[in-house]
């Protein structure tokens, strides 16, 4: 699934590499290597996830962390950065990030840690279906009703499970529709 993601970190060479890891992954990244630009960006465009070191040109990856948070960013926020100390992991955590990940880093974690991270956003996002109706069919899944052309439809619970499933994906845009 494809996510947006902004990327603040001023070392081009890392901006480098975990934004090619990401765009491999389908995701659509953009980059700030300041901190003021950074909460611009983060403030004005919609974002899925934020990336932020915490050394940073003009304000620090925490200002910004808690900056956005306070103006009521609910997306994922992982804080990527040289700082290992505890009471550093602690204060990420405390400003609002929801992940804190210590350079160097090996690649596949993190891209594993903005998958969860991700997986988790998305989810909160959605709200299942309780009922729908579609064409001469209706579905509700709150009573595990199924109705066609007004007619009552028997569906074993895998099977309505199934549907729910399909219905909660194609809103998602994650299920290929026909004639699309």
């Amino acid at each position: 699934m494809s996510s947006r993601i902004l990327l603040v970190e001023d070392e081009p060479g890392v901006a480098l590499v975990v934004s090619d890891l990401l765009r491999a992954e389908g995701h659509a990244v953009e980059t700030s290597a300041n901190g003021k630009t950074g909460l611009q960006l983060a403030c004005e465009k919609k974002f899925d996830l934020l990336i932020l070191d915490v050394m940073l040109p003009g304000l620090n990856g925490f200002e910004i962390c808690h900056a956005v948070r306070q103006r009521g960013f609910d997306g994922a926020i992982l804080m990527l950065t040289a700082k290992s100390q505890i009471p550093d992991r602690v204060q990420g955590l405390r400003t609002g990030a929801d992940d804190y990940f210590v350079k160097p880093f090996d690649p596949d974690e993190l891209l594993a840690r903005v998958s969860a991270l991700l997986r988790r956003i998305h989810k909160e996002q959605l709200t299942p279906v309780m009922r729908i109706e579609f064409g001469k069919v209706m579905a509700d899944f709150a009573k595990m009703e199924f109705f066609k052309d007004g007619l009552p439809i028997s569906l074993a619970a895998k099977e309505a499970e199934l549907l729910r499933f399909l219905v909660n994906q194609s809103r998602t845009g994650r299920v290929a529709r026909a004639n699309s």
